[in-house]
């Protein structure tokens, strides 16, 4: 395998970005963000190939629908999937059944934005019933206030969800990775060839923190199972590849193994050709 010791191959090397969200009115829950699809459309350039576009609790999932559909080449749809604690399982997966005849490759499982909790046996379900129905889940890890503690470890909850779908046909994409807990939830997840870790957030977030160390040992090992993605619109892609080259991510890793980071591993979990 040839070592790349420079940092311009980084240029040449596509991207999919695992995370992006628009507004119809490009706004941003009154931030300074802006959420358009117009400014979204910006960021692709001859590297940033490919987005998912995903939904949250609350938004038109029609209005993503058509963006995506406007633009085929550009994004792959995931809708958030509305579901409340006492939704009993056949009205899930009735809503899961409608979101992929609509045109939905994805479902986004947003447990704060839920008010539920990532133990709650919905979310295991539910990502059971996606992967009957051929759509992939996109689970948030990241668990804080208001939702109640977990009185457990994130990593121990994201196993026992794997392992009760670990036999179906299910893909979940763990959004920001277990977040602070990465590394713990890289090794309770080695084993099932249904996930991948997503960096979104967390490689920005703990970029000055002793987790880059993780995440370092992680680029090296655990290519065949990472994305990274940009949560647009609160950063961007640019954002993300400033941290890969500040923090020398990249150094001594063959490009193989950074083509399955950026754009490889998330194309196969779409079944998406792979045109670079």
């Amino acid at each position: 395998m040839i070592m790349i010791e420079n940092d311009t191959f980084l240029d040449d090397i596509p991207v999919v970005d695992s995370l992006t969200h628009v507004k119809e009115d490009g706004n941003w829950y009154n931030t300074h963000h802006d959420a358009s699809v117009e400014r979204l459309l910006t960021m692709f350039d001859r590297q940033y190939r490919k987005a998912l576009l995903v939904g949250i609790p609350g938004d038109s999932s029609d209005y993503l629908l058509t963006v995506c559909q406007r633009y085929p080449d550009k994004f792959i749809p995931a809708a958030a999937l509305e579901m409340g604690a006492n939704d009993p399982v056949n009205r899930v997966e009735e809503k899961i059944i409608n979101l992929g005849k609509k045109g939905f490759q994805g479902i986004k499982i947003h447990p704060r934005r839920l008010n539920m909790n990532l133990s709650h046996p919905n979310i295991s379900r539910a990502i059971g019933l996606a992967g009957k129905h051929n759509l992939v889940s996109l689970l948030c890890t990241v668990h804080r206030p208001p939702l109640l503690p977990l009185k457990r470890p994130v990593y121990d909850i994201l196993y026992q969800i794997c392992q009760n779908n670990q036999n179906n046909k299910s893909k979940i994409l763990l959004l920001h990775g277990g977040y602070f807990e990465i590394l713990a939830t890289s090794e309770m997840v080695r084993d099932f060839e249904n996930v991948l870790l997503d960096l979104s957030v967390t490689i920005i977030r703990f970029q000055d923190t002793h987790l880059m160390e993780d995440i370092r040992f992680l680029f090296k090992t655990f290519d065949r199972r990472l994305c990274i993605g940009s949560d647009f619109p609160e950063y961007t892609m640019k954002d993300v590849l400033r941290v890969i080259r500040e923090k020398e991510l990249h150094r001594n890793l063959g490009r193989e193994k950074l083509e399955n980071i950026f754009s490889g591993n998330l194309l196969k979990f779409f079944n998406e050709k792979n045109e670079s």
